[in-house]
């Protein structure tokens, strides 16, 4: 099966719902703009390839997947797990709908966020930090 591209129409959604900013370090980002997938491409086996352009499975960071922040994703699959930038292929039980995301707000500030669609919906750190750990993703504070 051919691999897809995200459309126009979900691009230009992301970017928007992202406020044109990137998630990771706060600058801004064009219509260019290359999408994260928290759940690589490569990683969502046959017959999920649509499924990988959902929104919520669609981030907006700068660079390419070698360079800028898009960059540093991919060569931290550990922290970025942990910041839901990405989203491990070994989580077989839940999606990147049910994972928060570490974003950037309408300032460029640090800002948990749950993503629906081309909405983010604000949420405390507590209970992003207590996802987290209740999927795995990271450990409990000691």
């Amino acid at each position: 099966m051919a691999r897809q591209e995200v459309s126009q129409k979900t691009r230009t959604g992301v970017l928007g719902r992202d406020g044109y900013l990137c998630q990771r370090c706060g600058r801004t980002v064009g219509l260019g703009a290359n999408m994260q997938h928290r759940r690589a491409r490569g990683r969502g086996g046959r017959g999920r390839e649509v499924s990988v352009n959902f929104p919520e499975n669609l981030l907006s960071l700068c660079g390419s997947g070698t360079t800028g922040c898009h960059g540093w994703v991919t060569g931290h699959p550990r922290l970025s797990d942990e910041c839901g930038w990405s989203v491990s292929t070994n989580a077989t039980e839940y999606g990147p709908e049910s994972v928060p995301v570490l974003g950037r707000n309408e300032f460029g500030q640090p800002q948990w966020y749950w993503l629906e669609g081309f909405d983010r919906i604000p949420v405390p750190e507590e209970t992003a930090v207590l996802r987290m750990v209740a999927l795995g993703i990271r450990k409990a504070a000691a």
